[in-house]
């Protein structure tokens, strides 16, 4: 009898063991419905004076597209309005002065005297760049120096005067387990971490029969223009983590065909269902893909050419589709415009000035 009590005993505690190391989500989930009705949109095309390649992002009128040239430039802006040159080169890779090593737009705008301002992050250097359209560094902040669970930050978004939010990828740190993706809020004068959003449980222990490789985990940033909330499109689920920057709270939007958290068989690749994401105050643009297994820089990455469309408080409104392959895709928050740029390099321009009516 006592032997029968002490299995009783070990089994229970190997039961809550394993409860305790499932892959499990914190915060709130919501789970939502398709919207009924897809909008098709028909869109104009859009030729600039100058270099077409890298990533596209929007601001008032301002296209910067990111792209390293041969001459060791990253960067160049361009007027839609007139398709004319703002600006060919606004940063230039190097260690010297006023040189970046490596280098992507936060996607964050701002104004001052000199008109719009765009902020980037050098992940060799771990600095924070206010640039404006002349190229002028405007203001410079060193994260090298913050304190961090692991050795570098892969994105930093500044939040206002004194705050940034920084985000460490998962990494792998056993066979079969991986550390969780971590964004730590951080006053960037002190240097001192202010707020964490645990995503995920901690550590995660892969149930040894599967493989849930760390891009699994992977998310695509947006955040929200006036700063308040941070969204975190998920590359391979079909879910979208709303982060709320001032009450610490965390929403996930779940659709109804989401994958379980843990449902990668070993060996079998994991399936891409959001590829590219962008935001404005009022919605989180999210398209769709419909791949498997890992995509190089310069594969033609499968979509639907659909984009869903949720709002700031979780809710899925509407379904965009387009005639194009989504190669690169932004957002104008301020004049509500949505572009595309396919594999042809051909950038298309579409107005979604109904969808806040």
């Amino acid at each position: 009898m006592r032997f029968a009590k002490i299995l009783i005993f070990v089994g229970l505690l190997l039961v809550s063991c394993g409860k305790k190391d499932k892959f499990q989500l914190y915060g709130e989930v919501v789970k939502v419905a398709y919207p009924a009705h897809v909008e098709v949109l028909t869109g104009t095309a859009l030729e600039v004076d100058g270099v077409y390649s890298g990533m596209m992002y929007v601001y008032d009128g301002v296209l910067l597209l990111n792209f390293r040239d041969s001459n060791g430039g990253f960067a160049s802006l361009y007027d839609v309005d007139t398709g004319k040159s703002i600006n060919n080169m606004i940063l230039r890779q190097g260690r010297g002065p006023n040189e970046v090593v490596v280098t992507n737009p936060c996607n964050v705008f701002e104004r001052d005297s000199s008109g719009i301002c765009s902020w980037f992050f050098d992940n060799g250097r771990d600095l924070l760049i206010l640039v404006n359209t002349q190229g002028e560094w405007l203001r410079t902040i060193d994260v090298s120096q913050f304190e961090r669970s692991e050795k570098f930050f892969s994105i930093v978004l500044p939040l206002n005067d004194s705050l940034l939010i920084a985000y460490t990828p998962s990494i792998p740190i056993s066979e079969n387990g991986f550390s969780p993706i971590v964004h730590d809020i951080y006053n960037y004068r002190t240097g001192e971490k202010v707020r964490g959003f645990p995503i995920y449980n901690g550590y995660i222990a892969a149930d040894p029969r599967l493989t849930i490789s760390h891009d699994y985990l992977s998310p695509i940033h947006v955040l929200k223009p006036d700063r308040s909330k941070l969204g975190l499109v998920m590359e391979c689920l079909r879910r979208v983590n709303i982060l709320d920057l001032e009450s610490g709270k965390v929403r996930t939007i779940e659709l109804k065909d989401s994958p379980a958290l843990n449902s990668v068989s070993r060996g079998k690749p994991i399936r891409g269902h959001y590829v590219r994401a962008a935001c404005d105050d009022h919605y989180i643009f999210a398209v769709e893909g419909d791949y498997y297994g890992r995509q190089s820089v310069n594969e033609r990455i499968p979509v639907t050419g659909k984009i869903h469309v949720f709002d700031w408080d979780g809710n899925f409104r509407h379904i965009l589709q387009v005639n194009d392959d989504l190669h690169v895709f932004a957002v104008d928050p301020v004049r509500r415009m949505l572009y595309t740029k396919n594999y042809y390099e051909e950038i298309t321009v579409y107005d979604i000035g109904f969808l806040y009516e």
